[in-house]
C-alpha cells in the first residue's frame, strides 16, 4: 500500500496490486526501499527477487511512477546488494548507495534513461552496515551511515573524485541500524 500527499492532505491509501500498481510490476521488497524524483517522474529503488527468481533476495531492482504507470527494471551492471540502497539527486544525477553481496560498499549514478555508471567503491571507508542515508545539503552530497561496531559516520563528496573520510557524528553515541537524513532550509 501507498498514500500520496498533495501539500495539504494525505489521499486514501491505494492497495498496490492489481493493473498500474507497483506490485504487479516490481520485485518483491525484502529491505527499506529507497525513492527520488527525477523530472516528472519517481523512481523507487529496492532490493528483493522477482516473480521468476524467488530465491534471489540480492536482486537489485527500481520502479518508476510517471503519475499513471509504474514500470521495472533490474539496476543495470550490479550483481546484486546485501542491503536496502539509498539514494539522493545531486547534479541531475541519481546516486545510488548499497553494499554488494561481499559486503563492499559501492556507489553509482543514473541520468533517469539508459545512462547507469559503473560500480564504484566508496573510498576511504571502513564499511556500510545497514542502508545509507544520502541527503544534499550547501551543494554537498553527504552519506551518513553506520561502520563497524556501531559507529554512526557521515562522509561527504562534491559528486566527481573528491571525497572526505568518514568522520564520526558529533554528539551521537553510535547507531544500531540505518540512519535516515533530509535537509532543512530554514
Amino acid at each position: 500500500m501507498y498514500k500520496t500527499y498533495d501539500g495539504t492532505d494525505f489521499a486514501s491509501e491505494v492497495n498496490a496490486s492489481g493493473t498500474n500498481h507497483l506490485n504487479s510490476v516490481a520485485y518483491q521488497n525484502v529491505d527499506t526501499p529507497a525513492a527520488v524524483v527525477l523530472g516528472d517522474t519517481l523512481y523507487v529503488f529496492g532490493r528483493g527477487p522477482g516473480f521468476s527468481e524467488p530465491g534471489n533476495l540480492n536482486r537489485f531492482w527500481y520502479a518508476t511512477f510517471d503519475r499513471s504507470t509504474w514500470r521495472s527494471n533490474p539496476v543495470a551492471g550490479t550483481e546484486g546488494l546485501s542491503n536496502g540502497p539509498g539514494a539522493a539527486l545531486y547534479k541531475n544525477l541519481i546516486y545510488l548507495f548499497f553494499n554488494d553481496p561481499s559486503g563492499v560498499f559501492f556507489f553509482k549514478r543514473f541520468d533517469g534513461n539508459e545512462g547507469w555508471g559503473a560500480d564504484l567503491q566508496v573510498p576511504d571507508t571502513p564499511g556500510n552496515f545497514g542502508n545509507a542515508a544520502p541527503v544534499v545539503f550547501n551543494d554537498t552530497l553527504y552519506i551518513l551511515h553506520q561502520g563497524p561496531n556501531g559507529q554512526f559516520l557521515y562522509k561527504t563528496t562534491d559528486g566527481e573524485d573528491n571525497w572526505t573520510s568518514d568522520l564520526a557524528v558529533p554528539n551521537s553515541a553510535g547507531i544500531s541500524c540505518a540512519p535516515a537524513a533530509v535537509a532543512l532550509s530554514l
